[in-house]
């Protein structure tokens, strides 16, 4: 960590890693080590509204998604929230993290950075909202005003994200 990172949120034992574990959400300018980046996630806001994804298998969620190889986090998470929303945006700035940490041993067939792997978060502005169609993945997209996005499950789960990246935009 950077010792301007700041920590506001730490939660033990989350039930979709391998147990034990632990995950530390990060307000960050810095990206962490790039080996380590699994996914990488955008809040994209139209004014004060939040862009979301409406996912098949999740509802509604941030869009974002894995990186695949030779991708770096910028072009994953440009080319997830175009798949999932057909929302283009404009700069990306990098916002801050999930530190994930696996603490015990490793398990069979593991398909991440271990022990540790990271969940990255940029911030942008939309520049266009293109035309979608529902996709396997996604029924499409939702714009929410910050009250709207605080009554959505993956906000109320990551309140502390959301209000620091409202307050950033």
């Amino acid at each position: 960590m950077n010792p301007t990172d700041q920590v506001i949120r730490t939660e033990q034992n989350i039930s979709w890693l391998p147990q034990p574990n632990e995950s530390r959400h990060v307000l960050s300018s810095v990206l962490p080590p790039r080996e380590a980046i699994t996914t990488a996630f955008i809040f994209a806001f139209e004014g004060e509204q939040l862009v979301m994804s409406h996912l098949v298998r999740r509802g509604w969620d941030i869009p974002g998604g894995h990186i695949e190889p030779g991708e770096t986090p910028e072009e994953a998470a440009r080319r997830e929230i175009y798949e999932e929303t057909g929302t283009r945006v404009g700069a990306l700035r990098f916002f801050g993290y999930q530190h994930l940490h696996v603490s015990g041993p490793m398990p069979d067939g593991y398909g991440y950075p271990y022990p540790d792997s990271y969940q990255v978060f940029y911030l942008a502005r939309v520049t266009a909202l293109d035309a979608f169609s529902s996709t396997f993945e996604s029924y499409g997209r939702g714009l929410f005003a910050p009250n709207e996005a605080r009554q959505l499950s993956w906000i109320r789960k990551n309140l502390d994200f959301y209000e620091a990246a409202l307050q950033a935009i």
